[in-house]
């Protein structure tokens, strides 16, 4: 069956899909959509999906399965339910590209995430040699430890002698502090392993390889608000702090 006749399709309205592996049932594509957008990725053959489609075909002489989560939905909660899924599942199991549409706003955190996120505490000062790092666009509530570290670290323009003297690095999302992590050495930018993916390399960009802080500092810093120590329309993803 590759087509969803129109009375089906008015009763599911928008819903949420999966392709599983017919021998293991593990799922390997989460998406949202409404009439036949559960069969596009049988037809479009340039994608991820249809590769996993096709090994499955030629390895195992069968068919994916293919199932419909939960319908019945308007767009937007399909579309929160689409990033729920991929946030319990674990992107690192899915051939998905991208996350759910809104998982950066509403996916999935921990409730010490979302109490910095909904009532903040403001760091008072900070007495260590730290380099606050804001990262925007690669960050998601559940990102993976290894992940939040890989677009922490690298690549930024450095002021490099003051950077020498930086012994930890705040990775900043929403003006809070996600993680901190302490800075064993600087490189050049793309010079140590890493997990991202389609780096442009800068000759004169810089990345650092550390540890996450000890957990004294973790306590201090973790899940509290800088936002105080930028100026309104500041840009600058950098700030040192007693360097």
């Amino acid at each position: 069956m590759k087509k969803i006749g129109s009375l089906v399709s008015s009763k599911l309205k928008n819903y949420v899909y999966m392709y599983l592996d017919p021998m293991t049932k593990d799922p390997f594509y989460v998406g949202r959509g409404t009439g036949n957008r559960v069969f596009y990725h049988f037809k479009k053959t340039q994608t991820d999906v249809f590769k996993r489609i096709d090994q499955i075909r030629k390895e195992k002489s069968a068919e994916p399965l293919v199932e419909i989560l939960i319908h019945g939905l308007d767009v937007n909660t399909a579309k929160k339910i689409e990033s729920a899924v991929i946030d319990l599942i674990g992107k690192d199991k899915l051939v998905n590209k991208q996350v759910g549409e809104g998982s950066k706003i509403f996916g999935r955190m921990s409730v010490e995430q979302a109490t910095s996120v909904f009532a903040p505490k403001s760091i008072k000062s900070i007495n260590e040699p730290v380099l606050i790092i804001r990262i925007k666009k690669t960050f998601r509530y559940s990102m993976l430890p290894v992940e939040l570290y890989d677009v922490t670290r690298g690549q930024w323009s450095i002021d490099f002698k003051r950077a020498l003297k930086v012994r930890y690095v705040f990775s900043v999302y929403d003006g809070i502090v996600q993680e901190v992590y302490k800075v064993l050495s600087w490189h050049k930018s793309g010079t140590t392993l890493n997990t991202r993916e389609n780096l442009i390399i800068d000759n004169s960009e810089y990345e650092f390889v550390g540890n996450i802080a000890e957990e004294k500092i973790r306590k201090k810093y973790r899940f509290r608000s800088v936002k105080q120590m930028f100026r309104k329309g500041n840009k600058n993803p950098l700030k040192y702090i007693n360097c």
